[in-house]
């Protein structure tokens, strides 16, 4: 997977997800879900009670999905400069990097992620801005 993001959308897609994932869980149910198609960046995070899920626009360059470590990947991306964020996935890390700054995360296997029941019933979309 690979996807290129301005810092700001990505941070708050990743915060959403992470308030929500399992703190008290270990591995993949204390991470973040990312799964990419096309240009669209899905964010998952659950406690198995809750769950949150955000998408969000990108520039996709390579499809798929890896899970991080919610805390870890929310603090790395907050802590860079403002610009796109580029996020690479490979078999067991992913990379983000802004210019001079890299950091490399240990991922989850995705097939060790909770599945989630598909969403029952009617689905509303409403654009964050308007909840203002």
């Amino acid at each position: 997977m690979k996807f290129k993001s301005e810092r700001d959308i990505l941070v708050e897609a990743l915060t959403a997800a992470s308030r929500v994932a399992a703190t008290r869980l270990i591995g993949a149910s204390s991470g973040v879900l990312l799964s990419l198609s096309g240009n669209h960046l899905v964010v998952t995070g659950t406690d198995l009670d809750i769950t949150a899920r955000t998408t969000v626009e990108v520039v996709g360059i390579e499809d798929g999905s890896t899970v991080v470590p919610a805390r870890l990947v929310v603090d790395a991306v907050r802590s860079l400069e403002a610009g796109a964020v580029t996020v690479f996935s490979g078999d067991d890390t992913v990379e983000i990097s802004l210019g001079r700054a890299k950091f490399s995360l240990r991922t989850f296997p995705v097939a060790d992620y909770p599945k989630l029941p598909p969403v029952a019933g009617p689905v509303t979309s409403i654009v964050a801005e308007d909840l203002i």
